[in-house]
């Protein structure tokens, strides 16, 4: 899958992926929408809840037939996070060559906040002014 550094931002913090804004179609469907997009990459099939416009599920096929790839993402268990709904249980499924399964279970969580990771140059090392 063409997963970059933005994509896999986006799955970790939950949102949707693949979606072109800028040809999607949207249809109600029970309590939430489907919306229908395509990339160049992917048609994408995502599944939104109301209210806030939830990811739920994420259906995509690849826009070329013969690559054979396609994957099923599922967002689950959402919880209220720093005056956000973020879903801290995801399953991935990806079919291309093999079939893989991603689980994501977020135990804890927090968006904004300060960011410290302590390093140290090790000793024989010289910093640069």
């Amino acid at each position: 899958m063409p997963v970059d550094f933005t994509t896999l931002q986006d799955l970790l913090i939950g949102n949707a992926i693949f979606v072109n804004e800028g040809n999607a179609s949207l249809t109600k469907e029970g309590t939430g929408y489907v919306v229908t997009t395509q990339d160049a990459n992917f048609k994408n099939l995502l599944t939104v809840l109301l209210p806030g416009y939830l990811p739920a599920a994420s259906k995509l096929s690849d826009v070329d037939a013969s690559k054979n790839r396609s994957a099923e993402l599922a967002y689950n268990n959402y919880k209220q996070v720093a005056g956000r709904n973020f879903s801290t249980s995801r399953d991935i499924r990806v079919n291309y060559k093999s079939n893989i399964t991603i689980k994501l279970n977020f135990q804890s969580h927090d968006f904004d906040g300060e960011v410290a990771i302590p390093f140290s140059v090790p000793s024989g090392y010289k910093t640069k002014q």
